[in-house]
Formats: structure tokens, C-alpha cells, sequence
């Protein structure tokens, strides 16, 4: 029980690093949370502050699920169970971090990177197919969407 309490404290500390939010102050002198969609992610970014910003808040997101969970592995090697909690939990704090009161983003990215640690070639299909259908259709959206409804298969 002690294990699972640190695996999620470590998984939602990592969450809670909320990159769009430092980057809307750092660039655009805003806090990104009141602008676009009204949430602290990647996606938001790209539309509030263009592609280029967006895209280092996504890849700092997905860094971020990555690491958690690898370091979780690190800790507690094979144990698949502890990283998909850790996973949850960099999703859960990205989505409400404490640090932003609780409004953060949607939690894709972080969703990715902690796909990527747990089955790295599923996590690339995903994010080949996110990238596929937004560039298709032009609608970041349709992506997710998409790539959570495969996940639940």
C-alpha cells in the first residue's frame, strides 16, 4: 500500500509541471488559462501563441509522462501495474494540478508519454495516428478523439 501511495504522489508531482502555463507568462505574458479553450495544454498554446510553442509545451508533456513512468520502473522494475498507476496519476495532475487550482489541460500529451514508457510501439502508432488525422482534417481534436476511442479497443 505504501508503494502504490508514492508511485501516485510521484506520478501527479510530475503531472503538475504544467508547461503551457509557464510558457503563455514566459512569451506571451498571459496566463494561457484565460485565452483560446481555456485550459493548460499543448493544443491551446499552438492556437493561442502558434505551432512552434505549441509543439515544445507537447513534447515537455509527453516528456513528462515518459519519465515518470520510466522512473517508476527504475524503482520498481517489471511491476506493470505501478506504472500504469503512475501514468494515471502525471494524467490526473496535468489535468488538475494543484499548483493552477486545479484548471490545467486536457492531459493527451501526458496520456502519450506515459504510453510511450509503458508499450513504446503502441505509443508511436498513437502518436502517428494523432499526427495523420490532424494534419487530414486540421483538427487536433479529431486526433485525441480518435486515438483514446483505439486505446479503448
Amino acid at each position: 500500500m505504501l508503494e502504490k501511495l508514492l508511485v501516485m504522489i510521484i506520478g501527479y508531482s510530475f503531472g503538475c509541471i504544467q508547461s503551457a502555463y509557464a510558457v503563455g507568462k514566459i512569451v506571451g505574458g498571459i496566463d494561457i488559462r484565460n485565452h483560446g479553450t481555456s485550459n493548460a495544454g499543448a493544443s491551446n498554446v499552438t492556437t493561442v501563441l502558434g505551432w512552434r510553442y505549441g509543439l515544445f509545451v507537447a513534447i515537455i508533456d509527453i516528456l513528462k509522462g515518459f519519465f515518470a513512468v520510466l522512473f517508476i520502473n527504475l524503482l520498481y522494475p517489471g511491476n506493470v501495474d505501478l506504472k500504469i498507476l503512475a501514468g494515471s496519476m502525471v494524467i490526473i495532475g496535468h489535468v488538475f494540478p494543484v499548483v493552477l487550482g486545479f484548471r490545467g489541460g486536457k492531459g493527451c500529451a501526458s496520456f502519450v508519454g506515459a504510453l510511450l514508457a509503458i508499450n513504446p510501439v503502441f505509443g508511436l502508432l498513437n502518436i502517428a495516428m494523432i499526427i495523420a488525422i490532424t494534419l487530414t482534417t486540421n483538427y487536433i481534436a479529431l486526433g485525441t478523439i480518435t486515438m483514446y476511442i483505439v486505446c479503448l479497443l
